[in-house]
């Protein structure tokens, strides 16, 4: 049992990464850091426990640790927190869009260059003040050079894949994909590509965290047997599991086709029409006085002629 000066058993340190040789592990509501080096466990930060970004997407960049989102203080989040080495602290990272991600949980996330992408997870449902399915299920890249948000298209999951990530357990990353692995169907998915590949489940895994070794290509995980408690070991080659797919589909669809564009392209085009039918209205108005006018100067010529008529008559 590793023992150590820090708040809250080992186990609340979900939030994992391996920097310069050292492994690192994050409250999971964010806040308090444990290094472990030189086989010591110690706190490095100079912070608190946020209790703040429960079930966050987490992530490396630039040898820096980020957390994205989490429930926390009875909201959801959207916000991107970043640990700073030098002050030991934790910081807000910039926002330069209009729009973003809603507040949400256990989302699936991916980090390839310099681009943050997500999609799925919870988010608040108004009604009943829980979570629910994020719907439509919007495919975000954050551009970590520019601090911008931008979404990219409308993800559509078959054969029952969840939704969600719960914090990597039966999903994992490798070779910039992500791996979901659920008890009917699994699935690979290729955002570069916009592919996703789907599976009929040959090796079912009961919820657990699977680690992927790249080494050899291996998927590793522990698993707790109920009638004797006793922990095993399973590691399972990754071509054992993901083999003859049965379907290949576009993971997300292009931000056109939103329901939404189709509404205010509609409310567009009504707009554009009460313009134009505005237009013709008023040249109709401008062109009925102009016959008017002219059709009373015609009239007035008449009588001046008729009266000169009859004045000459007269003399």
């Amino acid at each position: 049992m590793i023992k150590g000066d820090f708040p809250e058993n080992l186990s609340f340190y979900e939030y994992q990464y391996s920097i310069n040789q050292k492994n690192y592990f994050v409250n999971s509501g964010g806040g308090v850091v444990l290094e472990y080096s030189d086989g010591h466990l110690k706190r490095i930060d100079h912070s608190f426990l946020h209790k703040n970004q429960f079930h966050a997407s987490h992530f490396q960049y630039n040898n820096e640790m980020y957390l994205f989102g989490g429930y926390g203080l009875f909201t959801y989040k959207n916000i991107l927190t970043k640990f700073d080495f030098s002050t030991k602290e934790w910081f807000l990272v910039g926002n330069k869009s209009k729009e973003k991600p809603f507040p949400g949980t256990d989302q699936y996330h991916i980090l390839i260059g310099n681009h943050f992408y997500l999609f799925g997870g919870y988010r608040e449902d108004e009604i009943s003040f829980g979570p629910k399915p994020n719907n439509p299920n919007k495919l975000w890249k954050y551009n970590l050079k520019n601090y911008t948000w931008e979404s990219i298209g409308i993800v559509n999951l078959k054969y029952n894949i969840p939704f969600y990530n719960g914090l990597g357990k039966n999903n994992f990353i490798a070779d910039q994909k992500i791996y979901i692995t659920d008890f009917g169907y699994s699935a690979i998915v290729d955002i570069l590509n916009n592919k996703i590949t789907y599976y009929k489940t040959k090796i079912p895994i009961n919820n657990e965290k699977i680690i992927y070794n790249p080494k050899n290509k291996t998927l590793n995980y522990l698993t707790v047997k109920t009638a004797t408690r006793q922990v095993e070991f399973t590691s399972i080659p990754l071509k054992d599991f993901f083999q003859n797919p049965i379907e290949v589909d576009k993971f997300y669809t292009n931000p056109i086709f939103y329901y939404s564009n189709w509404i205010y392209g509609g409310v567009f085009i009504s707009f554009l029409s009460i313009v134009f039918w505005l237009k013709i209205k008023t040249k109709k108005k401008k062109k009925t006085r102009h016959k008017s006018i002219t059709t009373e100067k015609n009239q007035l010529f008449y009588m001046t002629q008729k009266m000169i008529y009859f004045i000459t008559m007269a003399q």
